[in-house]
């Protein structure tokens, strides 16, 4: 009697044991491409923004899976591994594992070693820290245009008519697109609108309007 309630003893122990390897597997066995990454708003995990100087601080924030338990930050051409956000954020608030959100003011381009060049883009790559390893990265992208020099995609006159002499006028640009339009006045004067340019969108190039001022002005 004492041996078969041992024998049902084990039996029952192995069964129990069994049972308990059929379940959910763990966090930590997933593959790191499953691991949730930080996203920026209405769920993106690429971000563009644009800063006018060197020591500009824009604000950021965020939502996080409850897994994640830190995020790190790495500076592109300026970092060769992921570190602490603390070191690339004037101040900085990371609350994954209790309210799922993160935020922070990332430091100025000039702060996180960046050599300002007018028009170009850096990035900021996020990657949060979980059970399972590091996630995937999250880009910012920030673009810099410096307040006095601006964008160097402007709409300029280079050559053409005058207002005593009709002819086109032709206006040149780089990597931008654009329509143009005309108001139904010029110089104080009615315009008819079937008078107004018909320019075509176009990228980049030249365009070429035939602007009826001359016409009108006469």
């Amino acid at each position: 009697m004492r041996a078969f309630f041992l024998k049902y003893l084990v039996a029952g122990l192995c069964a129990f044991a069994l049972g308990c390897t059929k379940g959910v597997p763990d966090f930590a066995a997933l593959d790191t491409s499953n691991v949730p990454q930080p996203v920026f708003e209405s769920n993106q995990t690429e971000k563009t923004i644009q800063a006018t100087s060197g020591a500009q601080t824009p604000s950021i924030t965020g939502t996080c899976d409850r897994k994640i338990r830190s995020i790190v930050a790495q500076v592109m051409d300026q970092d060769t591994q992921p570190g602490s956000l603390d070191a690339v954020s004037v101040v900085a608030s990371v609350t994954c594992r209790s309210d799922g959100k993160f935020s922070f003011t990332l430091k100025g381009l000039t702060d996180l070693g960046c050599t300002l060049v007018e028009g170009k883009t850096y990035e900021v790559r996020l990657r949060g820290v979980t059970s399972a390893g590091i996630s995937r990265e999250s880009s910012l992208k920030i673009q810099y245009f410096s307040a006095t020099g601006g964008s160097t995609n402007r709409l300029t006159v280079k050559a053409g008519g005058t207002l005593n002499s009709p002819g086109p006028r032709v206006l040149s640009s780089t990597n931008f697109k654009a329509t143009l339009s005309i108001g139904n006045k010029m110089h104080g004067r009615s315009v008819d609108p079937s008078a107004q340019p018909q320019v075509n969108s176009s990228s980049g190039g030249t365009f070429k309007a035939k602007i009826g001022a001359a016409a009108a002005a006469n």
